[in-house]
C-alpha cells in the first residue's frame, strides 16, 4: 500500500512540472530589443524600444526603410521615471501588453549620463532577472533616445538581429562589450564601449572629408569608442585612434590604413600576427611598460615606395598617441596594471603601488613590426 501511494504521489508530482502553464503568448507580450537611459532634469528618461512579434520572429520580407523614415518595425516608448523599475512600472500601466525584457540586445546610455556616473543604472540592470548578461552596451554622442530613433537598418527586417550583426561584424573598431564584461572591467582599470552618434544626412560621423558622404535610410551609427572607469565616462577615442586600438589588442582581425609619403597617400592592409606582448620593466627612477607585435601589410606595387619602417614609424607613433589618450584620461585600457600586479608578490605589495596614481607616470613603448606582402593587382 505504501508502494503505491508513493508511486501515486510520484506521477501527480511529475505532472506539475510539465505543460505551458507559466508560458506568455508572443501577441500579449512586449519584447523590448533596446534600452535608451537620458539624464533629465530631476530623474532619467528611459526609451523601449519594442519589436513587432513578427520581427522579432525573424523571416518575412525585407522591406524598403525608406531615406530619412524612422523606423515602423518598432515602437519607442519614453517614460520618465527614478530608476528602471518605475518605468517598467509605468508602462505596464498603461500598455496593453506585458513589457519583457528577455530579448534585450542593446543598451545605450548618454554621454551625459555616463560622466555622471552609471553605478546607479547598473544596479538595476545587474538585478533584473529578464536581463541576459551577454547583452550589449555603448555610449551615445547626444540622446539614447534620438540615436535608437535613427537606427533604421535597410537591410534587416529584424532590428534585433541588426544589434547583433553590427558588433559581429566589426563595425565598433573593438570587442564588444557585453554587460557581464563591462561590469568586471570598469570595477578595475578601466575599459571602452562604442560610441554611438546620430550622422548627418550628407556626411558621416567620423570623416573630415568632404567627399566621403553618407546617405542611408540610418542615421545612427557606431564611430569612435568612450573610456570607462569606474562606471564613469572620462574620455573618448576618436575613430581613427579607435582602429589602432582594435588592432593593437587584437580585436580587429583586418584593416585599411593610409600614410602619407612623397606627396601621395598610400593604402595599407594590415593584419596582426598573434596577440601583442607586453612587458612591465621597473627601475629605481621610472616603470616603463613595452609593448611588442607584429603586423603583415600588404601593399600594392604602386606604393613600393613605403618600406617596412615607414610602416612601424607610423604605427608606433599611432600607438603612442592612443596611451597617452588613456593615460591623460587615468584609465588602464590596455590593462598594463595586470601585468605589474603579476608581479607582486602579495596583495598589500600590490596595493602599495596605489595604481591610479601610478599609472599616470608611467612610460610607454610600443616596438611594433611589420612585414611587407605586395600584390600584383590594383593601384592605389
Amino acid at each position: 500500500m505504501k508502494k503505491l501511494i508513493c508511486i501515486a504521489f510520484v506521477v501527480l508530482s511529475s505532472l506539475s512540472l510539465c505543460g505551458c502553464y507559466d508560458s506568455q503568448e508572443i501577441d500579449t507580450t512586449a519584447y523590448v530589443i533596446a534600452l535608451g537611459i537620458d539624464k533629465a532634469e530631476e530623474s532619467y528618461n528611459y526609451t523601449f524600444q519594442i519589436s513587432s512579434p513578427l520581427a522579432m520572429g525573424g523571416g518575412g520580407e525585407i522591406t524598403d526603410a525608406g531615406d530619412g523614415e524612422e523606423n515602423t518595425r518598432v515602437e519607442n516608448i519614453v517614460i520618465g521615471a527614478e530608476n528602471l523599475y518605475e518605468a517598467r512600472e509605468i508602462v505596464n500601466n498603461f500598455l496593453s501588453k506585458k513589457i519583457n525584457l528577455s530579448h534585450l540586445k542593446m543598451i545605450a546610455i548618454s554621454e551625459v549620463t555616463a560622466k555622471e556616473g552609471l553605478s546607479h543604472h547598473m544596479a538595476f540592470l545587474l538585478r533584473e532577472r529578464e536581463v541576459r548578461p551577454n547583452t550589449g552596451m555603448c555610449i551615445t554622442k547626444g540622446g539614447a533616445e534620438d540615436f535608437l530613433r535613427g537606427v533604421n537598418p535597410s537591410l534587416e527586417a529584424n532590428t534585433a538581429e541588426y544589434y547583433e550583426l553590427v558588433f559581429e561584424n566589426g563595425a565598433v573598431l573593438t570587442a564588444p562589450k557585453k554587460l557581464w564584461e563591462f561590469v568586471n572591467e570598469s570595477e578595475t582599470l578601466g575599459t571602452v564601449l562604442p560610441m554611438g552618434r546620430v550622422g548627418e544626412s550628407e556626411n558621416s560621423a567620423g570623416f573630415e572629408k568632404e567627399e566621403i558622404k553618407r546617405v542611408s535610410s540610418s542615421k545612427s551609427e557606431f564611430s569612435g569608442l568612450c573610456m570607462i572607469k569606474d562606471y564613469t565616462a572620462v574620455g573618448e577615442l576618436s575613430p581613427q585612434k579607435s582602429k589602432i586600438y582594435g588592432l593593437l589588442i587584437g580585436a580587429i582581425s583586418e584593416a585599411e590604413i593610409g600614410i602619407e609619403k612623397n606627396g601621395r597617400v598610400h593604402s595599407i592592409r594590415l593584419t596582426p600576427k598573434g596577440r601583442n606582448k607586453i612587458s612591465v620593466r621597473d627601475s629605481q627612477e621610472d616603470r616603463t611598460a613595452v609593448m611588442r607585435m607584429s603586423f603583415s601589410a600588404e601593399v600594392t606595387l604602386s606604393g613600393e615606395e613605403i618600406r617596412e619602417k615607414d610602416i612601424e614609424e607610423y604605427l608606433n607613433k599611432e600607438a603612442y598617441a592612443v596611451f597617452l589618450e588613456s593615460q591623460k584620461a587615468n584609465c588602464d585600457i590596455f590593462g598594463i596594471g595586470n601585468y605589474v600586479r603579476e608581479k607582486c608578490k602579495t596583495v598589500g605589495e600590490w596595493e602599495e603601488i596605489k595604481w591610479d596614481k601610478a599609472f599616470p607616470r608611467i612610460y610607454f613603448l610600443p616596438e611594433i613590426k611589420t612585414e611587407i606582402k605586395r600584390t600584383q593587382i590594383g593601384t592605389v
